[in-house]
C-alpha cells in the first residue's frame, strides 16, 4: 500500500497494465531505440538506397517493356514524324533534382494530378522523385501531349 501523498512510480504505473500492452511497448522501445542507434541507422539508410535503386531499375525496365516500337524516339528515320515539346529537358531535370518532391516537374510538364500526388505525399517518399530523375535523364518522359522534350 503506497503512503499518503506518495508519487506512484513507473513500476506502480506498468503493474496496472496488462502483460500484452507491456509487451508491445517495450517492444515498441526497443525497437526505436534500435533503429536511432547510429550504427543501425547506416544500414536503414543503405536499405532505403537499394529500394531505390531497385524501384527505378523496375520502372525503366517496365516503360521499356510496354513502349511501342512507333512511340519510341530513338528509333524513327524520320525526325519530322516525333513530335516535339516546346519544355525544355533541362529545366524539367533540374526542377526534379531541386523540387521533384513537391511536384514541380511534373507541374512543368503538364500533368497535374500526378504533381498534386508528389506534392501531398514528398514524391511517395522520395521513390517517384528517383524515377522521375531517372526518366528524365534518359528523355523518356514525355510532356503531358505526348511530345518529347528538346
Amino acid at each position: 500500500m503506497a503512503d499518503y501523498g506518495a508519487v506512484p512510480t513507473h513500476d506502480a504505473e506498468e503493474a496496472q497494465q496488462p502483460a500484452s500492452q507491456q509487451e508491445s511497448h517495450s517492444c515498441l522501445v526497443n525497437l526505436k531505440n534500435k533503429i536511432l542507434h547510429p550504427r543501425h541507422r547506416k544500414s536503414a539508410i543503405t536499405a532505403w538506397v537499394v529500394v531505390l535503386a531497385i524501384t527505378a531499375t523496375i520502372a525503366i525496365s517496365l516503360h521499356y517493356s510496354f513502349l511501342p516500337d512507333t512511340l519510341d524516339p530513338h528509333h524513327g528515320d524520320d525526325v519530322n514524324s516525333v513530335c516535339r515539346s516546346d519544355r525544355s529537358s533541362f529545366i524539367a531535370l533540374m526542377l526534379s533534382i531541386f523540387l521533384g518532391p513537391l511536384g514541380i516537374d511534373r507541374l512543368y510538364l503538364g500533368y497535374v494530378f500526378i504533381g498534386i500526388i508528389k506534392f501531398l505525399t514528398a514524391g511517395l517518399g522520395g521513390i517517384l522523385w528517383v524515377v522521375d530523375i531517372v526518366l528524365l535523364v534518359f528523355g523518356d518522359l514525355p510532356d503531358h501531349n505526348g511530345c518529347w522534350l528538346h
